[in-house]
């Protein structure tokens, strides 16, 4: 599953912004 952030700048690490 989609990794769950509402911050994050590490794209690469599989991370999206507000998703």
């Amino acid at each position: 599953p989609p990794k769950l952030c509402l911050v994050c700048s590490d794209e690469a690490s599989g991370c999206h912004y507000g998703v």
